[in-house]
C-alpha cells in the first residue's frame, strides 16, 4: 500500500485529488494539509511514501517545505504541484537560487538535478545564463495562447462562492465549456493566487 500525504491550501483541488488517489487500489491517503508548517510533523507521524506539495503554502514555502520532508523520511518520494504544471509555470527564484549557490559549492548537475527533484536539463540551463549574463531569472514569454475560460474569471468565482464544495467537473458543467478538468483546476488556482494578493493575510 502506497501512503501518500497531501498538502494543498486549497480546498476543492485538495478534495479532487483525495478523490481520485482514493480509487486507486493500491494507494492510501494519510493525511490531507492546508499549511506547509504542518507538513514535518504530520510526515513523522504518518510517515507518508509519497508527498503531493503545492509549491505556494502559506506558513512555509513549497520548496523549503520540500527540504523539510525530506529530513525526516529515509525513502520517500515528493512529487511537486505547480498552477500550470512544470512546463507553464517557471520556478521559484527561490529555487533557483538554491541551485546556483549549490552549484558554485562544487555540486555536479546530476547531484542538483538530485537533491530538488528538477530534470538535469534543466540545472544546465539555469546554469548557462548564469556563467554568461550572472542572471537567473526566467526567460520572459513573448507569445502568449488566449486562455480557453477567458472572460469567465467573475463566473467561475460566483460559482465558488456559491458552492465553495462543488466538484471541478460541477464547475466545469455550470461554465457551459469544454476546458478539461486541468484548465478548470489552473483557473481556481490563478483566482486564489490574485485574492491572496489583493487582501493580504
Amino acid at each position: 500500500m502506497i501512503r501518500v500525504l497531501i498538502a494543498e491550501d486549497m480546498h476543492l483541488i485538495r478534495g479532487a485529488l483525495v478523490a481520485r488517489l482514493k480509487l486507486e487500489p493500491d494507494t492510501e491517503v494519510v493525511a490531507e494539509l492546508d499549511r506547509g508548517d504542518a507538513i514535518v510533523g504530520t510526515a513523522r507521524r504518518r510517515k507518508p511514501d509519497v508527498a503531493v506539495l503545492d509549491i505556494d503554502l502559506p506558513g512555509l514555502h513549497g520548496v523549503s517545505a520540500a527540504e523539510a520532508f525530506f529530513t525526516c523520511t529515509q525513502h520517500a518520494v515528493m512529487v511537486p504541484l505547480t498552477p500550470g504544471g512544470a512546463m507553464a509555470v517557471a520556478y521559484s527564484m527561490d529555487l533557483r537560487e538554491r541551485v546556483i549557490n549549490d552549484a558554485e559549492a562544487g555540486l555536479s548537475s546530476k547531484e542538483l538535478a538530485a537533491r530538488y527533484h528538477v530534470s538535469r536539463a534543466w540545472v544546465d540551463a539555469l546554469k548557462q545564463p548564469h556563467r554568461e549574463t550572472n542572471s537567473i531569472a526566467p526567460l520572459k514569454q513573448t507569445k502568449f495562447r488566449r486562455r480557453v475560460l477567458e472572460g469567465k474569471e467573475e463566473r467561475l468565482k460566483g460559482l465558488i462562492a456559491a458552492q465553495p464544495d462543488a466538484t471541478l467537473a460541477e464547475l466545469r458543467a455550470a461554465l457551459a465549456t469544454s476546458a478539461g478538468l486541468a484548465t478548470v483546476w489552473r483557473a481556481i488556482h490563478r483566482l486564489n493566487r490574485s485574492r491572496r494578493r489583493a487582501w493580504p493575510r
